[in-house]
């Protein structure tokens, strides 16, 4: 399925890939992609943590208030 291709092509994606692909997971608001965001919380760029940060607030599960509270305090 897409989601499945989705989750595949966010493991190991360069930065601006990883973006793209979050900006599509924000838009759909798909709670079956936040542990696949959640691998994404120490990203080497800066850029991608604040796209995991906001997808993972749009996306609203609260299991993941952990993992936002240090991508605050990143």
């Amino acid at each position: 399925s897409a989601s499945e291709h989705i989750a595949d092509a966010l493991i190991g994606a360069p930065a601006r890939l990883a973006c793209n692909l979050l900006d599509t997971i924000g838009a759909t608001g798909n709670s079956r992609f936040v542990q696949d965001i959640v691998a994404l919380v120490s990203h080497e760029d800066e850029t991608v943590r604040e796209k995991v940060a906001y997808v993972l607030g749009k996306i609203g599960d609260q299991a993941v208030t952990d993992y936002l509270i240090q991508l605050a305090s990143d």
